[in-house]
């Protein structure tokens, strides 16, 4: 991976976008930061990533095409892109309580949950309320995950990772090879 980590890096238009990422992910992974700080972070990243990889490197949208989407639609096709199932993964099993309309899958339950704690309307209030912490957990262990597994991937790697777990589990095949290797 540090190869494709090194040719990404000299890439002018990739390396503030790297750089931005990884700190966003090392902050988002200490423990003292709260899980909404977790989901948030995670989000800001993906749609980051989105942007560079599909609009300026790849080409695949163009910038107007790209801004019509919704948020959740910029990190689907993100994950698209680089290979990745936009379920929520069967051990995230609070999560489906969250999929409603355009939040049906992954990307769409960080983005629901992401877009009501930033843009906090009374109604988008009461929703954050009702979600309890282990479901918050999930959310923000989702969102990580899938920050992970991109960067992995806009670096070439592919090799196994480590699965997110729940409540620090380690899972049974926690262990798994990248998706797109598959």
């Amino acid at each position: 991976m540090f190869a494709g980590f090194v040719r990404r890096w000299s890439n002018v238009a990739w390396r503030e976008p790297l750089r931005s990422a990884i700190s966003w992910l090392v902050e988002a992974n200490s423990p003292q930061v709260v899980m909404e700080s977790k989901i948030i972070l995670s989000q800001v990243a993906l749609e980051t990533l989105a942007w560079v990889h599909i609009v300026e490197t790849q080409r695949l949208h163009s910038r107007a095409d790209f801004g019509r989407l919704t948020a959740a639609g910029r990190v689907r096709a993100l994950l698209q892109v680089v290979g990745i199932p936009m379920t929520v993964p069967d051990h995230m099993t609070l999560l489906p309580i969250l999929c409603d309309g355009d939040s049906a899958d992954g990307p769409g339950v960080i983005t629901r949950v992401r877009n009501a704690l930033v843009h906090a309307t009374e109604e988008k209030r009461s929703f954050i309320e009702a979600i309890d912490d282990p479901t918050r957990y999930q959310c923000s262990q989702l969102g990580l995950q899938y920050l992970e597994l991109c960067l992995l991937g806009i670096c070439g790697y592919g090799g196994k990772y480590a699965q997110r777990g729940w409540r620090g589990r380690i899972l049974t095949d926690d262990e798994v090879q990248v998706p797109w290797a598959e």
